[in-house]
């Protein structure tokens, strides 16, 4: 069964090398909050939509033997629905403009 650290490190070493910049990455659902859960509910807020394109498709491939549910906000939706306080969303991975 996959864990949560085992998970984040996973998705950080997939994301870093890509250089994207303004991405955050949240679990929520069971596979945040316990350790029995069923499948991983993975929230992704963006500011570009073709870099969350090819993440998407990254992680779909990288993650194919897990249920993976990925959920996206641009930084706007997701203020308007208050989605990561409303699920109480953990933080695991944020990517930053560096330069």
């Amino acid at each position: 069964m996959l864990e949560l650290e085992y998970f984040k490190k996973e998705l950080c070493e997939l994301i870093e090398p890509l250089g994207f910049n303004n991405l955050k990455f949240y679990v929520f659902g069971s596979f945040a909050n316990s350790k029995k859960f069923i499948d991983i509910d993975l929230l992704i807020v963006y500011e570009d939509y073709k870099e969350l394109q090819i993440v998407i498709k990254q992680i779909n491939r990288k993650f194919s033997k897990q249920l993976i549910h990925i959920t996206s906000f641009t930084y706007k939706e997701e203020t308007e629905l208050d989605f990561i306080q409303r699920t109480k969303s953990k933080l695991i991975k944020t990517t930053h403009n560096i330069g």
